[in-house]
């Protein structure tokens, strides 16, 4: 299992897509998950609460053993506890790779979507997801997505580098 974080507008979602496509493994994202379950609420939280993810924590794990196959998981992960409670339950190996990017750089990546979060959004995630790194961190500013996929890659020990 791989697992790609950091804060809102880094491109977690298009790098995860790539290196999943790389690998041909399955695909997971914690925020389609949050919204198809109905736990993408704060609930007078300053955040969603650790116990919402755990819950997609635990469909992640069901559906990665009924397959059997590898594994790119998207998410903020800014709840050190929902990274630990995933890594310690999944069975064989974990690496974890911490996108990071200037907080205005995420602002005006959101900003190009088709439907964004906000700055106020952009900058609280940011805020939270930077509270701690996990694995290996990737700087992405001023880097394409392919530089990103391929950094990711080659720590994995799967291409070397040019």
């Amino acid at each position: 299992m791989i697992i790609i974080r950091g804060p809102l507008g880094v491109g977690k979602s298009t790098v995860s897509l790539r290196v999943a496509k790389a690998l041909n493994a399955d695909y997971f994202s914690v925020d389609e998950i949050l919204v198809e379950k109905g736990l993408d609420f704060c609930d007078g939280e300053p955040c969603i609460p650790l116990s919402n993810f755990v819950q997609v924590n635990d469909k992640i794990l069901a559906d990665i053993h009924r397959s059997r196959q590898g594994a790119v998981v998207d998410g903020n992960f800014y709840h050190a506890d929902q990274l630990e409670d995933l890594t310690e339950r999944h069975v064989g190996p974990v690496h974890v790779f911490t996108l990071k990017a200037p907080v205005e750089s995420c602002i005006e990546r959101d900003g190009g979507r088709r439907e964004p979060h906000g700055e106020a959004a952009a900058r609280a995630v940011h805020g939270l997801v930077s509270g701690f790194d996990a694995g290996v961190c990737v700087e992405t500013g001023g880097k394409g997505v392919g530089q990103v996929v391929d950094q990711i890659l080659e720590e994995l020990g799967l291409i070397t580098a040019e």
